[in-house]
């Protein structure tokens, strides 16, 4: 089988990142399988969007339950930065879905907090799709050419105090928005100040006080 590409390109910046984790602050959602026969949804998500995510919105119910399948399983791409097969989505027999890269593409544009994923690099593995034993199809993602999915300078041993380091700025920043931001637009332009104030470009990676000058906009685009 052909390898399937999502088609994104270029560097993501860490203004990116910190946008969007202000605005999510929900858990892993939930994949939750549906009847398949007779169907053309193979799964249906029992969810709403979460804030910041607009692509999941543009997706279909069989492509929201792959984007959902991948999330669930966002830890194994913390491991090992040339092997992502922790990560595999079964699409039930007769499902009729042709399973694309969108939902990779999806992902990572939705939840800059998993910072260290270069999604252009990740496809899904040649040969797939394997079958298990009632049929099921089983893709399994894989790195392209073999290159590292991990951005320059994230290792699987640092990336536990990066997340924590980011985790504490985005509850600092959260924590000093003002009483009297009661709406959503207030609370906006409270965060858009805040990052014009104490941003600074920072082309060589994550760094918990420095962050892109795209990040008021980045922050923006995440309500929709």
């Amino acid at each position: 089988m052909e390898r399937q590409h999502p088609g994104q390109g270029g560097k993501k910046l860490c203004c990116v990142l910190l946008a969007g984790s202000l605005l999510w602050s929900g858990g892993l959602p939930a994949y939750a399988a549906g009847p398949a026969g007779g169907s053309n949804s193979f799964a249906q998500t029992l969810r709403m969007a979460e804030p910041g995510e607009y692509f999941y919105t543009q997706l279909n119910e069989n492509e929201k339950a792959v984007y959902d399948s991948i999330l669930s399983q966002v830890e194994e791409l913390a491991k090992d930065p040339l092997d992502p097969s922790g990560v595999q989505v079964v699409i039930p027999k007769d499902s009729g879905y042709s399973i694309t890269g969108k939902p990779i593409f999806a992902v990572f544009r939705d939840h800059p907090e998993i910072f260290w994923v270069d999604s252009s690099k990740l496809v899904w593995a040649e040969g797939n799709p394997r079958q298990d034993a009632e049929g099921n199809d089983i893709f399994v993602l894989s790195c392209m050419s073999g290159e590292s999915f991990f951005y320059p300078g994230f290792t699987p041993e640092n990336l536990p105090q990066y997340r924590a380091d980011l985790n504490a700025k985005v509850a600092e920043i959260k924590a000093n928005v003002p009483a009297t931001a009661v709406d959503t637009v207030a609370k906006l332009r409270y965060l858009n100040d805040w990052i014009a104030l104490h941003n600074v470009y920072n082309d060589a990676g994550l760094s918990a006080s420095n962050f892109s000058r795209c990040a008021a906009s980045g922050l923006l685009c995440q309500y929709h």
